[in-house]
């Protein structure tokens, strides 16, 4: 175990699948599965590393096949790249560590794994639309449609009843919620953009050279590689190459086997 991983080992803790209903037997089924094979793994014995590495993503493959069913939940990422750390696969941990902040976005474990395998890295510049919705990253992605349901009902609510009760206040209330309404929906129309529009793409190697074109013959687009956890938007492909946006308008080429995209 690399000393990267040291406090990852303290920080672990199993959580159950968020939003699931008790009629979802299936899925807390396989959950479950999951869950035992990742303990069967945490016990062999430290010095077997070939078994424990092996047991480790067996248990990740059983995560991953709940997330190919279907299901989107944090805890089921969380836990997903809790198995691949201990798999020895810690670009694809990253990538599963990324998928649940946007369902656990407060989550301090999530946030201590996530940084114990990539360290302290330097965040890309915010974009504007997240100092303006500056919630945007403390409420998680589910949540954000919930409330803009939400304060659509209620605001078609009020104005029904001011069409029965003619009031200044309820005038008022009324326009106060269509505003919250416009607001929230905005909210939650971005996060869709951003996570279920665009693909984004984690580096899974310690050093990864973004280049020019999808050759090896072409220059470094950057002057120092990039780093473990590096994170871009995926912006084209060409055989087994793809092509990535880092920051606002630098784009460069890496090979797929460095990448996983999510």
């Amino acid at each position: 175990m690399t000393p990267s991983f040291r406090f990852l080992l303290f920080v672990l803790p199993v959580v159950w699948p968020d939003g699931l209903s008790a009629s979802s037997a299936d899925v807390n089924r396989l959950f479950a599965e999951a869950q035992a094979a990742f303990e069967q793994a945490d016990v062999l014995p430290a010095d077997d590393k070939a078994a424990k590495t092996e047991a480790f993503r067996r248990a990740a493959s059983l995560y991953q096949g709940i997330v190919d069913g279907g299901v989107r939940s944090g805890a089921v990422y969380y836990n997903l790249g809790n198995a691949r750390v201990r798999a020895g696969e810690p670009g694809q941990a990253v990538a599963a560590y990324l998928l649940a902040k946007r369902y656990l976005p407060l989550d301090p474990y999530l946030e201590a794994n996530l940084q114990s395998v990539i360290g302290p890295v330097t965040k890309p510049a915010t974009p504007m639309i997240e100092h303006v919705f500056f919630w945007q990253n403390l409420i998680g992605y589910p949540q954000k449609f919930r409330w803009a349901t939400t304060l659509g009902i209620l605001t078609v609510v009020i104005a029904t009843v001011r069409l029965f009760l003619p009031s200044r206040r309820i005038r008022q209330l009324t326009l106060a919620l269509l505003v919250l309404t416009t607001v929230a929906s905005l909210s939650a129309v971005y996060d869709w953009y951003r996570f279920d529009f665009l693909r984004y793409g984690v580096v899974t190697v310690e050093q990864a050279v973004p280049r020019k074109g999808n050759t090896l013959q072409y220059d470094p687009v950057f002057t120092t590689p990039l780093s473990l956890g590096s994170l871009g938007v995926v912006t084209g492909q060409r055989g087994d190459w793809l092509q990535l946006r880092f920051g606002v308008d630098q784009e460069g080429w890496l090979p797929k086997e460095q990448v996983a995209v999510f």
